[in-house]
């Protein structure tokens, strides 16, 4: 996850996801520990902050600039529900593989994007 503080320009949010899904399966029993049903909410907050400039970097490039306050709306709507993609596969074993994961949470995040329209 730290190889995505760099510029915006090199961050994409497929990487980023298959990075997390990738860290989860290679931690699965800390992960299971802080991230399942019984997780540390603490921890969890602290997860969703970590790529939170870099996305509305992108999202201003993709969708145009937009209030803060609506990137914060968007950001925890595709945040929280990856998260609880997160928690679903942990709790279920873990027997997809985290780039099918990672496709699935980036494709959900990116059509969350493109039909994004606030009117």
């Amino acid at each position: 996850i730290q190889n995505y503080s760099k510029a915006a320009e090199t961050f994409t949010t497929y990487g980023v996801t298959l990075e997390i899904f990738e860290c989860v399966a290679a931690n699965s029993d800390v992960c299971s520990i802080l991230l399942g049903k019984n997780g540390d909410p603490v921890f969890v907050k602290k997860i969703i902050s970590i790529a939170q400039t870099q996305c509305f970097n992108i999202w201003a490039k993709k969708i145009g600039p937009q209030d803060d306050a609506l990137y914060a709306y968007l950001y925890n709507f595709i945040s929280n529900g990856s998260v609880g993609v997160i928690q679903l596969w942990i709790d279920g074993g873990m027997k997809e593989p985290p780039n099918k994961i990672a496709k699935i949470v980036d494709s959900l995040a990116n059509n969350a994007l493109d039909n994004f329209s606030i009117k």
